[in-house]
């Protein structure tokens, strides 16, 4: 069999994010109960200034697959990513695939089904806390699971904010608003996005009551540990909610401050009450990719157009 090689085009054209929620879902529940590979997730820097980043075996006992990644940022923020699809039985690679669009959907899916199982059910109104190149997709991926009424955009950037503030409103045909500080961004915010690296938005010292917090950390190297994205503080007063506790513990959360992996409240969801806090702090992991790759090969691999090669001896 030759291997299937599926850039970044395809990869965006054949990836369906609305139908990965449902065993989306139940991979987390999967990697909670040990029947997934370990979730390693390992970053090393690099000389130039950027991260290198490998993902460990991407495994569930559904998927007759398993999956290899690697993802490379530069100093100047560009990114370069690449998935190994092998058979389970042989080996054999099956695919090669541009993982950027893949990486970035799968976090973004693990940040919205948290969301839904862990914000209050009438959430809609959101603050986000700094940007990045990502921001407009997980609101997207929170667009599925939650039917949104504003957002509010805190960027210390004028032109960067103003710039996510006009694509959101085109595209999310939402109100959106530019806030002036952080009070103004959480005034009456339900769901908080807050991401690594942006200046002057963090650490968090409060939310409204009731509020569901997504720490997003988009790897960059001079961002601080995702955990020092709230004070001590609201960490300890919150439930925290985390995709792997070991991958949680390397990003500054302390055992103590862990409630739970997000598999373990998708099968059985806490009883909430309305004032209380909420906060998912995600990483993604190997399993999220593998289901997403197997999807995009599923689809792509009856086309006799796609670039193959045969890598055997």
């Amino acid at each position: 069999m030759r291997t299937l090689f599926l850039p970044h085009a395809e990869v965006v054209q054949r990836l369906d994010a609305l139908s990965l929620l449902a065993p989306m879902r139940e991979g987390f529940q999967a990697h909670s109960a040990g029947r997934t590979a370990p979730g390693l997730v390992r970053a090393t820097a690099l000389p130039d200034g950027g991260i290198a980043r490998v993902t460990g075996v991407g495994l569930l006992p559904e998927v007759p697959a398993y999956s290899v990644s690697s993802a490379a940022i530069s100093a100047e923020g560009a990114e370069q990513a690449t998935l190994l699809l092998h058979d389970i039985g042989t080996g054999k690679l099956l695919a090669c695939l541009d993982a950027v669009h893949l990486r970035a959907v799968v976090l973004a899916l693990g940040i919205a089904i948290a969301a839904d199982v862990l914000a209050r059910p009438e959430a809609a109104r959101v603050a986000v806390l700094g940007t990045s190149d990502g921001t407009l997709r997980l609101l997207k991926m929170l667009r599925l699971v939650r039917s949104l009424r504003q957002i509010r955009v805190l960027e210390p950037r004028p032109e960067r904010a103003e710039a996510v503030a006009g694509r959101a409103y085109r595209e999310l045909a939402l109100p959106v608003r530019v806030s002036r500080d952080v009070e103004d961004a959480l005034q009456d915010a339900e769901l908080v996005l807050v991401t690594a690296g942006a200046p002057g938005v963090a650490p968090l010292g409060s939310v409204p009551e009731g509020c569901h917090v997504a720490v997003v950390d988009p790897a960059l190297r001079d961002a601080a540990p995702a955990a020092e994205l709230l004070t001590p503080a609201l960490r300890r007063q919150a439930r925290v909610v985390v995709d792997d506790r070991s991958i949680a513990r390397e990003a500054g959360w302390m055992d103590g401050e862990i409630d739970a992996e997000l598999g373990e409240v998708l099968s059985v969801p806490p009883a909430r009450t309305q004032s209380e806090i909420t906060v998912h702090a995600t990483v993604g992991l190997p399993f999220q990719e593998l289901l997403a790759a197997w999807q995009v090969f599923e689809s792509a691999r009856e086309e006799p157009e796609l670039p193959r090669l045969e890598l055997k001896r």
